[in-house]
């Protein structure tokens, strides 16, 4: 991929709040229950190796539970192979979770990254975790995480080098919001990568009617909004982006689950974010990928630097 990128530009005023003047849809309020789990850090603490505390834990002690997407560390960096994530840049994480994603973004390129999460909990956690000493250590940029919905983001305009979701726009109805708002935090020149669940080609409007639920995304048809790729480069192109690259993911995410259900369980994992069922959700995802009722892509669109 042609690399059109501006060396980094720091902005202290990368997490400013911004008071938007177009009117937003809130999430239903049953989704954020959906990713609600209880005593989120006890649980990973007490998921770690009996020899391992919060003095000592590093990332791969984690074991997965920090990065509770389809291939976890494997699929951030093969996205972030896309991206061409390189020292100082500044990046952001829309929809960051724990910031397992984040913290291997900056421990393996030294990039600066922020991430912006529904989820309260999530990122306190999240934040909590990356202050723990070894993990702290490994990070060769900062990472902060904030509250906040990724259609309407407290990120200042231009601020972001490159940017990225994973697995997080199945639950987003509004792809239209979601690439403007993308547009504007990204500076010229800037790439924005997605890993996500979609509809079978030239299907959209959520495909609620083929899912099999539960799902690690949704427990509840209103709670996803499946599109199709050529839906999303719809909406990110009309919002400005050119598309720069589109690959289809769905063997790459069919291997990695039957990979990871051959594994024997262990005391971590994703089970800890998506509870005791995570084995029928994985197996619905499965069942839908064979059956052709979902497919997963990844596409990067890039902003086009006009100056000069």
């Amino acid at each position: 991929m042609q690399k059109i990128l501006p060396p980094h530009q720091t902005n202290p005023n990368f997490l400013r709040p911004l008071h938007s003047t177009c009117p937003r849809t809130a999430p239903p309020v049953s989704l954020k229950q959906h990713y609600s789990t209880p005593a989120l850090l006890q649980r990973i603490s007490a998921s770690l190796p009996a020899s391992v505390d919060r003095s000592t834990c590093t990332s791969k002690d984690l074991a997965g539970s920090d990065q509770f997407h389809i291939g976890g560390a494997k699929s951030a960096l093969k996205l972030f192979s896309k991206l061409e994530l390189a020292p100082g840049d500044v990046v952001l994480d829309a929809g960051c979770g724990l910031g397992g994603p984040a913290r291997t973004a900056s421990a393996e390129f030294g990039c600066e990254v922020r991430g912006v999460d529904l989820s309260q909990e999530y990122v306190e956690c999240g934040n909590e975790l990356s202050s723990w000493p070894q993990i702290e250590e490994s990070l060769r940029g900062k990472v902060a995480l904030t509250a906040g919905d990724v259609t309407s983001m407290p990120v200042a305009d231009e601020s972001v080098d490159k940017g990225y979701m994973l697995h997080v726009g199945m639950n987003i109805e509004d792809k239209e919001g979601l690439a403007r708002e993308m547009f504007r935090v990204l500076r010229g020149g800037g790439v924005f990568g997605i890993f996500d669940m979609v509809a079978p080609g030239g299907r959209a409007g959520g495909n609620r009617g083929a899912l099999r639920l539960p799902l690690p995304f949704a427990s509840e048809p209103e709670h996803a909004f499946l599109e199709s790729p050529e839906n999303y480069i719809e909406a990110f192109t009309g919002a400005g982006f050119v598309l720069l690259d589109a690959e289809c993911m769905t063997s790459y995410c069919v291997d990695a689950i039957r990979k990871s259900a051959g594994k024997k369980g262990g005391r971590g994992g994703a089970g800890i974010v998506m509870g005791e069922d995570v084995g029928q959700k994985m197996k619905n995802v499965l069942e839908m990928f064979e059956a052709g009722e979902m497919h997963a892509h990844m596409l990067v669109f890039g902003k086009v630097n006009n100056e000069g």
